[in-house]
């Protein structure tokens, strides 16, 4: 649930957002024509998007293209809510910003590249403290000045780490391209979504979806889907120390139980025991 939200536009537009959300909170949500820097200030997010989940924590960010997402605020035992600022990169603003020309380390590449996740950084975590001040005092801020902001973060940005991939993406905002189908499939294997969650993804109703889906892996996609998972799982239970509890998550599991029950469907046995009896007959193997 949103307990409170605020906006800066520029040109119209909504430039600058902040919200808190009780968690735990999902939703979908499609923007095309627009990229996004979101910087987590208190909790834990998730998105889910054409290229897999990410997952951040305080202080914590990501830059990606918005078009279909799903964001998930997650509560857990140290928050139950989640603060963010979200900044929206436009090509029309951005091209405004320099002086309708775009520059030419914004244009180097044609390739659909996936969100960047950025740790804390001392540079930008300064940029979104100054930020907050304009929520507060919003007669302080203009088009100009908004532009001026829009700016700085592009620039910061370029000073960290991830400055290549930066590049790259910010060129995709003026030349987008999209995924295959079956790569946002395989992109989304163990991610927590649902078959009309995961044909959002891909643009799509759930009708044309499930007749895609069957046309490319003559499989329908809960058998598909439940299928991979389950090999995944068997694998990490043989080849990981991992909790079980944590399989089932990674594997794109919502719960231990669920996980269970389906493992023990499918293999006639529990996961803990699939683990026991595979550590047995690695042990036997090693022995002769």
């Amino acid at each position: 649930m949103i307990q409170d939200y605020d906006v800066i536009s520029c040109k119209g537009l909504p430039l600058f957002e902040k919200a808190r959300i009780k968690a735990p909170f999902s939703y979908s949500t499609q923007l095309e024509e627009r990229a996004c820097f979101f910087y987590v200030l208190d909790g834990s997010y998730e998105t889910i998007d054409p290229f897999g989940t990410v997952v951040l924590d305080s202080k914590e960010a990501l830059i990606k293209r918005c078009g279909q997402h799903i964001s998930k605020y997650i509560k857990t035992p140290e928050k139950s809510q989640c603060e963010a600022v979200v900044i929206y990169f436009y090509p029309e603003i951005i091209k405004e910003a320099y002086k309708n020309e775009i520059p030419d380390f914004l244009t180097d590449s044609k390739k659909a590249l996936p969100p960047i996740r950025f740790s804390s950084s001392d540079l930008i975590d300064s940029f979104i403290s100054n930020l907050m001040i304009y929520f507060e005092e919003k007669n302080l801020m203009d088009d100009e000045l908004a532009i001026i902001k829009l700016k700085e973060i592009i620039l910061l940005l370029l000073k960290t780490e991830q400055q290549p991939s930066v590049l790259r993406f910010f060129s995709d905002i003026f030349f987008p391209s999209k995924l295959k189908f079956t790569s946002i499939i395989e992109n989304n294997l163990y991610s927590r979504v649902t078959i009309d969650q995961l044909a959002f993804l891909c643009g799509m109703s759930v009708s044309s979806f499930k007749r895609e889906f069957n046309k490319q892996y003559q499989e329908s996609p809960a058998k598909y889907l439940k299928r991979r998972k389950l090999a995944h799982a068997a694998k990490l239970l043989t080849t990981s120390s991992d909790r079980i509890s944590d399989i089932a998550y990674d594997c794109g599991f919502e719960d231990v139980t669920t996980f269970s029950n389906v493992f023990r469907l499918e293999f006639n046995i529990s996961p803990s025991d699939y683990r026991k009896s595979q550590n047995t007959n690695s042990l036997n193997q090693s022995g002769k």
